[in-house]
């Protein structure tokens, strides 16, 4: 889950500043909060304000907790979707190799969901 400034809309435009933090859950059921590193370059080369700060830590721990207590989405509604939106992150680039998934039959290629 991406940790995002509010968004703001301009007519069919939204504007979003993604803050670097993201909430996820691994295959074995672990919450993690991720990219803490880039965070905090960014709260320093941008100029975070506390308030966006403190939003966004506040936004964590409320995400990881409803992901712990197994509130919607993150049961059933999300687990649905997952196949419809599931990657092989060593062929995106999303995440470092360290990160990989153990198994290739974890995640879906590209190609059998039709993308380039």
């Amino acid at each position: 889950m991406d940790i995002t400034t509010p968004p703001i809309w301009d007519g069919d435009t939204v504007s979003m500043v993604d803050l670097d933090l993201d909430v996820v859950q691994t295959l074995d059921g672990q919450v993690l909060v991720v990219d803490e590193d880039e965070f905090g370059k960014n709260q320093v080369s941008y100029w975070y304000p506390q308030d966006m700060i403190t939003s966004a830590r506040t936004s964590c721990d409320e995400i990881a907790a409803a992901m712990h207590r197994r509130d919607e989405p993150y049961r059933s509604v999300g687990r649905s979707r997952l196949p419809h939106t599931r990657v092989d992150h060593r062929k995106s680039g999303l995440f470092s190799a360290k990160n990989a998934p153990v198994a290739d039959d974890q995640f879906r290629w590209r190609g059998e969901l039709g993308w380039p």
